[in-house]
């Protein structure tokens, strides 16, 4: 699965941190692309969120996140 975040707003260039059930799984960094394979490990779900920030700051400013379900 591939998951692409966009921004708007605030200071370019954005830098985009993903993380899966609450653990970091991609740092932060410009690319706003985050693939997963999908694994869970017997698991149905997972939530994966991205935080975004803008160019220049140290703290996420918008936090986005989805519940993925897997058969």
């Amino acid at each position: 699965m591939t998951f692409i975040a966009t921004g708007g707003g605030g200071t370019p260039p954005y830098q985009y941190q993903w993380r899966r059930d609450t653990f970091v799984v991609r740092d932060w960094s410009a690319d706003p692309k985050f693939v997963w394979d999908g694994v869970l490990a017997g698991r149905a779900s997972a939530e994966v969120e991205v935080l975004a920030r803008s160019a220049g700051s140290s703290v996420p400013e918008v936090r986005k996140a989805t519940t993925v379900f897997l058969r």
